[in-house]
């Protein structure tokens, strides 16, 4: 065993390296709250919850001892928040656990009442004191114990120890003084220490392994990564039977013991003191829809629950609030429950109720009255009623597809409670889309249910066209070269479509390849159709074009092989054909039904006949003339020098020819003359001036005339510019030419509509081009447009150079630029009218969005009034708020009755101004009428304003005389024995009137005028003295109300 001083060694040791460790700044996850800024006051109100009365707040200890945690729940504590006490330092706390022994010596002494459940002396106590009210019969709080002692000294004299001690009356007798609560459950007295709750002795940093005592509400934190105290205990409650509503006194301690190096704690948990509460929760039916009721859908049982049934039998009250209103917005509800012996909650069932007003949502707020502590507080709960907004529907639109196709249809809801449930009449689907193929045009039906169970139901059409039907004809189709295939797709559909993006009914085929076409019918519904078109191409070749034999000698034509069919101009049918004659030859070849042709000249040459190269000839000059023989020959020797078979001649002469072929020679010659070419001549280029004519003449007597329009007259007019020219042919048939220019002037021309001008802007002026001079009214000169910066007449003066004056004009428009402003007052009074203005001018004039034809607007409401301008200059728009004010409304009251003596005081209320019967000179706030300002029945009237509109009130002040007795004498002499108003009194509809004794009591009435008192009082007479009288009466047209008061004198009834 190590001795005493090798134990504080090594703690001391520890502590270092817990401090060095310390100053690295460890990360915490439990928040702490320490020091001088938590105050004992603080950590109080932390534990005993609201409505728990306190006071006389102590603590002993160090400041760094005591504080506020929060963050639990991220520890291995048990508790969220709540208030420490440490016999060290709070900020050792957080974790991670870095040693066998870490705390802060604060060099304080020990405590009393924690030496007294001990057997070593205790240090650095931190005690927490205060007198409270419990407010029910049993105390409860719930901490947990943790201390760095565990578990290397345990079973040691360092027993760190901590209590909690009450002092108050004892419910079952006596008086609590210092009683330890802090107990182990399950023992009657045994404290909570280290070495009373532990799983053994071990060694630094090894988890212990028993013996175990009272382990069970044990916790090891050996290597703890959240707190550093290397144990702790369980969650524990503390609790002690109380009388409520009594004062006691508690102080909460901890303190080490044996000595004052490693720090331990206890933790209290938050609101532990709390004073009893009638908890009142939702339960909305039926469940999940919403945690809120809805109308005509989610009801709700609104619970009441006690903190334990010993609180029953009981009766809670609670007024009902909110803007839901109770019996209209849900069926009705009392404002008290009744827990019965035995219970601890009962509920009330609250059923919204549906309606078709969209009210947002609706509260239900409960005052409740808790009459279960020891003063009455009153805690308020509400709930919400949401509105049921009937569900509505959008689908997918009615949809048009062709058969065969697949179209998705969907409907979208709104309102209502989602989720929704779907179901699509004939198919098992529970979606907001379903695809379908029908064949024919099908209405689908959909309903959709909430979670309220309501249902709504729409439909879709699907309207389903034929596709059509087309065939180009067989699929593959064989057509010759050079001859067209017609494809036709058939008639009556609305659209083609070829496969070159032709769109006609038919297609011309002259090539091979693969044609299609696809067909529209209704709906939009197509189908296609192809055909492969193959070519056969069949070429007809002789070999030559022209050939040439000796007289008596044979030539053979070879058509060539792989034909079908051979057909020669003999009709001969063989490959080959031998021809001794001069001629040309040719044969059809085929293939199928296609062929193909191929000729060819031959010559045969006979020496002894020679060729000839035609008569002599003459030609126009400028023109050729072809020579050539009739025959073919292997050489030519033109006299020319040529060598060619044919040559082209222009000049007049003889032009002779040798040939030479394997038959022979021979000659020939041809003589050529020349004939001059007609020279017309139309004259000069002409120039005339708009609406001018001439007439061009062919000078020269030829055979024919054509000019540039093909006609073929000898003449032809002019009447409009352009090149002119004539073709003349003479009895030789040789042909001249000529040509002309005209030049025809036009008028200059000026916009034929008016123009416009913006102000401030510059606008273009073109005057028609050509001219060669122009002149404008402006001054400008030699251009045909001008820049035009204002409104009026322009004026353009234009010439060519050979003349032809002209002249036009126009007009300017100048417009302004629209600038929107709206004048006029901004304020009207209830009834009248105001006028809002605006500038005149060239305008389109909208007011609030509709075309007006005036300047002003007429407003009598409240709003917001547009005005827009607008012309080709662009738009301006400006806009004023009219306020309408509401007319002030001042009362004079009821119509008034004055009595002698009497006045009345006319107050129409609290304005700017005031004008009394029309009469500026009166203008007081009120007016008091007397009896005598009134000649019998006047009208009075006050016009008031209240600094923005005026109105008025008035009423009838009418003055009556009532001739009322004083003093009666009922003695029976018939002499002034009766009480009743004078013959005077008329005009009153109806009356009561009463008299009453000094007392108050009444003594007579009566509503009949022609009856009057008599001084008796149930038939007897009443004494002498003082009477009061009450006239209640109702006079005149205006039903005007009125009491009369006064008094008589009673004398000689002999009382």
């Amino acid at each position: 065993m190590k001795s005493q001083v090798n134990y504080i060694f090594t703690k001391i040791s520890t502590l270092i390296v817990f401090l060095l460790l310390l100053s690295i700044g460890l990360h915490a996850q439990i928040n702490i709250a320490t020091g001088p800024s938590v105050t004992p006051e603080d950590m109080v109100e932390n534990i005993v919850g609201d409505g728990i009365q306190y006071d006389n707040v102590t603590f002993q200890g160090a400041n760094v001892a005591r504080g506020i945690f929060s963050n639990g729940n991220t520890t291995n504590l048990g508790i969220n928040s709540g208030i420490f006490l440490t016999s060290g330092s709070g900020n050792v706390i957080p974790g991670p656990s870095i040693g066998c022994g870490s705390g802060v010596s604060n060099n304080l002494g020990g405590h009393p009442s924690l030496n007294a459940i001990t057997t070593a002396t205790t240090y650095d106590a931190s005690v927490l004191e205060f007198d409270f009210v419990p407010e029910s019969d049993t105390l409860r709080f719930r901490y947990v114990f943790g201390s760095e002692e565990y578990s290397d000294y345990v079973f040691s004299t360092f027993n760190d120890v901590f209590g909690y001690f009450i002092s108050g009356p004892d419910p079952l007798g006596g008086f609590y003084s210092d009683k330890n609560v802090a107990i182990i459950p399950g023992t009657t007295n045994t404290s909570v220490t280290i070495n009373n709750v532990n799983n053994g002795h071990s060694n630094c940093g090894v988890v212990p392994n028993g013996p175990c005592t009272h382990c069970e509400f044990y916790n090891d934190n050996t290597n703890g990564i959240t707190l550093e105290y290397d144990g702790l205990t369980t969650v524990l409650t503390a609790w002690l039977l109380v009388v409520p509503c009594e004062m006691y006194h508690i102080k909460m301690g901890v303190a080490d013991a044996g000595d004052h190096i490693f720090d331990s704690g206890v933790f209290i948990e938050e609101n532990s003191f709390e004073s009893p509460r009638i908890e009142v929760e939702s339960d909305p039916y039926p469940q999940g829809v919403s945690d809120n009721m809805i109308e005509g859908c989610v009801e709700a049982d609104i619970i009441f629950r006690l903190p334990d049934p010993s609180y029953a039998p009981i009766t809670v009250c609670f007024e009902i609030e909110g803007t839901a209103t109770n019996g209209i917005d849900y069926e009705p509800i009392d404002n008290c429950v009744t827990f019965e012996e035995g219970e601890d909650s009962v509920a009330i069932h609250v059923v919204p109720l549906k309606d078709i007003a969209i009210e947002g949502e609706e509260t239900i707020r409960l005052i409740i009255e808790n009459t279960l502590g020891c003063i009455i507080r009153y805690d308020t709960v509400e709930f919400v009623i949401v509105d049921y907004i009937d569900m509505i529907t959008q689908t997918s639109p009615n949809t048009v597809i062709c058969q065969g196709q697949t179209v998705d249809l969907w409907v979208q809801t709104y309102n209502g409670i989602p989720t929704y449930s779907y179901e699509w009449n004939g198919f098992s689907v529970d979606n907001d889309t379903l695809s379908v193929t029908p064949d024919t045009t099908t209405m689908f039906y959909v309903q959709v249910m909430d979670l309220c169970l309501d249902t709504v139901s729409d439909s879709i059409q699907v309207i389903v066209f034929p596709n059509p039907e087309v065939d180009l004809g067989p699929d593959t189709t064989v057509i010759c070269e050079g001859d067209s295939l017609l494809l036709n797709a058939g008639g009556g559909y609305l659209g083609y479509f070829w496969q070159d993006g032709s769109s006609d009914s038919t297609f011309k085929v002259t090539e091979e390849g693969l044609y299609f076409v696809t067909v529209v019918g209704p709906g939009g519904c197509t189908r296609s159709d192809s055909v492969l078109v193959i070519q056969t191409i069949v070429e007809a070749d002789l070999g030559v074009d022209t050939a040439s034999i000796c007289i008596g000698e044979n030539y053979t034509f070879d058509a060539g092989s792989g034909y079908q069919s051979y057909l020669w101009q003999n009709g001969s049918t063989g490959q080959t054909f031998t021809a001794s004659q001069t001629g040309v030859y040719w044969c059809e070849v085929g293939i199928g039904n296609c062929v193909d042709t191929d000729s060819a000249f031959l010559y045969v040459d006979d020496p002894t006949i020679g060729f000839t190269l035609g008569p002599d000839t003459s030609i126009c000059s400028g023109t050729q003339i072809v020579l050539k023989p009739n025959g073919i020959y292997d050489h030519y020797q033109w006299s020319t020098g040529d060598t060619t078979a044919s040559i082209s001649v222009s000049q007049a002469g003889t032009y002779s020819l040798h040939v030479i072929s394997g038959c022979g020679e021979s000659d020939d010659e041809i003589t050529i003359g020349l004939w001059a070419s007609p020279d017309p001549d139309l004259g000069p280029d002409l120039q005339l001036c708009f609406g001018e004519t001439t007439t061009l003449e062919a000078l020269g007597n030829y055979l024919s005339y054509t000019w540039q329009d093909n006609s073929s007259n000898p003449f032809f007019f002019v009447v409009e510019a352009g090149l002119y020219y004539v073709d003349v042919t003479d009895i030789h048939g040789c042909m001249g030419s000529d040509t002309v220019f005209a030049e025809v002037g036009d008028v200059v021309k000026l916009p034929e509509d008016s123009l416009s001008l913006c102000q401030g802007d510059i606008i273009t002026l073109q005057a028609t081009g050509g001219f060669d001079n122009y002149d404008w009214s402006n001054g400008v000169t030699n251009t045909s447009t001008i820049s035009i910066e204002s409104g009026g007449w322009y004026t353009v003066n234009a010439a060519y150079y050979y003349g032809c004056p002209s002249a036009d004009s126009t007009y300017v428009n100048e417009y302004p630029i629209p600038n929107a402003e709206i004048t006029g007052n901004d304020m009207v009074c209830e009834g009248d009218t105001i006028w809002l203005t605006t500038q005149a001018g060239n305008f389109d004039i909208y007011w609030n969005g509709e075309a007006s034809e005036s300047t002003t607007y007429m407003v009598t409401s409240s709003g917001n009034y547009t005005l827009k301008l607008s012309n080709i200059c662009g738009e301006d728009e400006d806009t004023k708020t009219v306020t309408v004010n509401p007319l002030p409304s001042p009362d004079l009251g009821e119509n008034v009755l004055l009595f002698p003596g009497e006045t009345v005081v006319l107050d129409p209320g609290n304005f700017q101004t005031y004008e009394w019967n029309g009469n500026p000179n009166i203008s007081s706030s009120t007016i008091t009428i007397a009896y005598e300002d009134i000649s019998q029945k006047d009208s009075i009237w006050v016009e008031v304003f209240d600094g923005f509109c005026k109105n008025s009130d008035n009423i009838i002040v009418e003055v009556y005389f009532v001739d009322v007795p004083i003093v009666i004498t009922p003695n029976g002499d018939d002499k002034n024995d009766i009480f009743k108003p004078g013959p005077n009194w008329s005009g009153v509809d109806s009356h009561t009137i009463m008299v009453f004794n000094r007392w108050g009591e009444k003594v007579w009435e009566s509503n009949d005028f022609t009856s009057g008192w008599d001084g008796k009082q149930n038939g007897n007479p009443v004494a002498d003295g003082t009477y009061f009288w009450i006239l209640e009466a109702t006079y005149g047209p205006d039903k005007i109300k009125k009491t009369y008061k006064g008094s008589l004198t009673v004398l000689g009834t002999g009382k």
